[in-house]
């Protein structure tokens, strides 16, 4: 079990391979960290438009368990020694909220490592403007400052 796993978890709007770019594959020829850490990508839906009779965007909290499934299901506990998350911006919310979700669950978390890139810890200003013109996506309403998902991801 020596087995390593970087999961890299793309922002709004974003793919995985568009967002990440080259990070997996520097990762893989870095002379130091090769064949210790082993990146991998976590994608969710987030489109910039959600039309009305199409169904809207899952919820930060939805895409966090489908993380948990992701780990739990192509890293088990037995095959993975170590879990490390890179998150950007909207990925840094669902890394933050699947590690609260664990701790919350069992007292003790999976991941030994958590870096996040442009994370809106407090919401995003333009995230209440956005989610006018979006109004199907959820990530946009999450995303408002002193929303009721901010609010108790930060104070749990």
């Amino acid at each position: 079990m020596t087995k390593q796993v970087v999961i890299f978890v793309h922002g709004l709007f974003g793919k995985g391979e568009k967002t990440w770019g080259r990070f997996p594959e520097l990762l893989r020829s870095d002379p130091l960290l090769h064949g210790a850490w082993e990146p991998a990508l976590f994608s969710y839906p987030s489109a910039y438009v959600r039309f009305l009779f199409l169904t809207s965007a899952p919820d930060i909290q939805l895409l966090a368990q489908g993380l948990r499934t992701e780990l739990d299901t192509r890293y088990p506990e037995s095959a993975v020694a170590r879990i490390a998350i890179v998150g950007h911006s909207l990925g840094g919310l669902v890394a933050r909220r699947y590690v609260l979700d664990a701790f919350r669950g069992s007292g003790r978390c999976r991941v030994d490592g958590l870096c996040l890139y442009g994370t809106p810890h407090t919401g995003a200003g333009l995230a209440r403007a956005a989610s006018y013109i979006s109004r199907f996506q959820r990530h946009l309403r999450q995303l408002c400052k002193r929303s009721e998902f901010l609010h108790e991801l930060n104070n749990g």
